[in-house]
């Protein structure tokens, strides 16, 4: 740790010197952040240059007491061992948590990487319990001071929360695109049977709509439990019925496969008739 300095050890010409907030941090030996801090925090007196940049005097400099550094302690792997403990004790506890949450604990106790921020979320809480400061929590998960601090105002709660809406939109967006090459099928299928779209393609000449002009296509998705029962009565597959639900069809196609449903394929080959 650095000798701590005292105001009396500044040397200026006068006390009228005027200093940037650099020049004045590195006298003091502190970042230039802290006496950013102070200033927005009206602790610090200064004026302000042609530019806008601040400027600090001598005299209000020597009121102004050095900052006091943390000390640091030379920690090794051990102290991340209050990471693992309460993570165990999160998971083994049913009383405090949900299922769905304790599971999800467990799985980034196994993996991190799984959602890191959760991780960090949790390791920073318990390791500033167990008695570290921001400097060496901030070393010990290898992040910013600043990061410690934007992690530390981050409840348990509200960090699983987020998590569980990742998971749900990193799934839903799987989902969706096993579901296109089925939506795709029902299309063309459609188009096989003789049904004609409302719009296609915008850029083409022939749109189907009045006039020749493209028209807008009203997609529809998350189908009540009417038309999903009306569809499935109609002869489509749960995993066609689920893919339109989910990425969603136009709704004149909707409205011809509620009507005559989804025909069957043109057979490839035909049989020879027989001449009589």
């Amino acid at each position: 740790m650095s000798p701590s300095l005292e105001p009396d050890d500044f040397e200026f010409k006068d006390d009228s010197e005027r200093l940037t907030l650099a020049e004045a941090a590195a006298r003091l030996g502190c970042h230039v952040e802290t006496l950013r801090v102070r200033v927005r925090q009206r602790r610090l007196e200064v004026s302000r240059g042609p530019h806008g940049r601040y400027y600090v005097t001598a005299e209000e400099l020597s009121y102004l007491l050095p900052p006091r550094r943390m000390k640091r302690r030379d920690l090794g792997p051990a102290a991340m061992e209050p990471v693992n403990r309460d993570l165990n004790a999160l998971i083994e506890q049913p009383d405090r948590l949900a299922g769905w949450q304790r599971g999800l604990l467990a799985a980034i106790r196994n993996d991190p990487e799984m959602d890191l921020h959760l991780y960090r979320v949790l390791a920073v809480n318990s390791l500033l319990l167990a008695g570290l400061n921001t400097v060496e929590t901030a070393e010990q998960l290898d992040l910013s001071v600043r990061h410690i601090r934007r992690l530390r105002r981050e409840t348990l709660t509200a960090g699983l929360k987020k998590t569980l809406d990742r998971l749900r939109r990193r799934e839903r967006g799987i989902a969706r695109r096993a579901s296109r090459p089925l939506v795709r099928e029902i299309q063309q299928r459609l188009e096989a049977a003789g049904f004609r779209p409302a719009r296609r393609n915008p850029r083409a000449g022939e749109s189907g709509a009045r006039g020749g002009r493209p028209a807008r296509v009203a997609l529809v998705r998350d189908l009540s439990r009417d038309q999903i029962r009306h569809l499935l009565t109609m002869g489509l597959t749960r995993e066609q019925v689920d893919a339109i639900s989910l990425l969603g069809i136009g709704s004149d196609e909707l409205n011809e496969l509620s009507l005559h449903g989804l025909s069957e394929p043109a057979q490839q080959t035909t049989q020879a008739q027989p001449n009589f």
